[in-house]
């Protein structure tokens, strides 16, 4: 087993009940009135990010003792969304819980973030790099940034910041680049991260960019014009500029044998490729990717798994690697997380999502 153990998980939202029952019609009356300001109860302290639309904490906004000590190894974090009504007058409400596993298997909530759903839609969800966490605010017309402490992340703000909408975003120091995942995606950087006078500024070219170890990346895609063949493409960018250093790999696969949803994650000098395998060996398959032997490796491939606990139908809807492991998840729950160097392999059920993410701690 890895250092990350499996343990069954379940978590209950606190309701609170803003009316309660034998109230007389007076008292009924009296306390509609002060529902109706006690229901607007949003605390910026917990906001998942800055903005209207970032989505301020509601009413069961606390969480798990956050602990004063960074336990050394790797963090698993996620993110699980929910609908749910505060009271009976106050409306529905999104929910989003950040849940976190330690190394040694220990579980808490480490943040909860609610919003009216009829304010817009909102969420957020963890994004690790480098030793660092940051939760990722989405709302109707924004994208709120903000980095958060590891021993207190409900409680400790190192900063925020408003970006534009994105789909793919990196973190490399005190740059933050955004893109939207596309051919023609929108492309840009805010620097530097956290300071109140900076602005979003649009960059020339960027599909969908990454970062690992100080570096950034690109990763474009396209098909052919049969739509038989999938081309990817890694490029290394200036991670002060986000102009291209240099192209890194180039791989070409049959749509026919995989399906159309892939990932690629980076640890340290390599990239992981998360594939869908149809027919025979439906499943899972990572190819580790060598820039410098420009090599292609097999890694694992769940049809010669003999311990797979979830049958067919895996679809690969997040992954991320960090500390060699690399975790891969689908967004109805099941998630395996590899041991790079072991071979070992834990399976879980999470029920997440979205977020998946991995922090190692030195």
């Amino acid at each position: 087993m890895s250092i990350l153990q499996s343990y069954t998980f379940g978590t209950a939202t606190r309701i609170e009940k803003c009316v309660r029952s034998g109230l007389s019609a007076l008292w009924l009356v009296v306390g509609l009135a002060v529902l109706a300001l006690g229901c607007e109860f949003e605390s910026e302290k917990h906001a998942g990010s800055s903005g209207s639309d970032a989505g301020a904490c509601v009413a069961d906004c606390d969480s798990a003792p956050q602990d004063p000590t960074i336990e050394p190894g790797v963090h698993l974090f996620w993110a699980t969304h929910e609908y749910t009504t505060a009271c009976r007058y106050c409306g529905e409400y999104s929910v989003t819980t950040i849940h976190r596993q330690y190394p040694d298997g220990r579980r808490e909530v480490a943040l909860r973030n609610s919003k009216r759903s009829s304010q817009g839609s909102s969420w957020i969800k963890p994004y690790t790099i480098d030793g660092r966490l940051f939760t990722m605010g989405f709302g109707s017309s924004t994208h709120g940034v903000t980095e958060r402490a590891l021993d207190a992340p409900r409680d400790k703000i190192l900063f925020q910041a408003v970006a534009r909408p994105a789909s793919c975003y990196a973190v490399v120091g005190d740059h933050y680049f955004f893109s939207n995942g596309s051919q023609n995606s929108t492309f840009g950087r805010i620097y530097p991260l956290g300071a109140s006078d900076s602005q979003p500024e649009l960059l020339d070219t960027g599909h969908c960019v990454h970062a690992s170890m100080g570096r950034l990346f690109d990763v474009r895609s396209w098909q052919d014009t049969d739509d038989r063949y999938l081309y990817l493409f890694i490029y290394e960018k200036d991670p002060e500029t986000g102009e291209d250093l240099r192209e890194l790999e180039w791989l070409r696969w049959d749509s026919q044998v995989y399906e159309e949803s892939w990932k690629v994650v980076f640890e340290q000098d390599h990239a992981f490729l998360v594939l869908e395998e149809q027919g025979e060996n439906e499943g899972i398959t990572i190819l580790r990717i060598d820039f410098e032997g420009r090599e292609l490796e097999l890694v694992y491939k769940s049809a010669r798994d003999p311990d797979w606990p979830f049958g067919p139908g895996f679809e690969v809807s997040e992954a991320d690697a960090s500390g060699g492991l690399i975790a891969v998840g689908d967004s109805t729950g099941p998630v395996v997380v590899l041991d790079l160097v072991s071979g070992d392999r834990t399976y879980l059920q999470l029920g997440f999502h979205g977020g998946l993410q991995l922090l190692n701690v030195e």
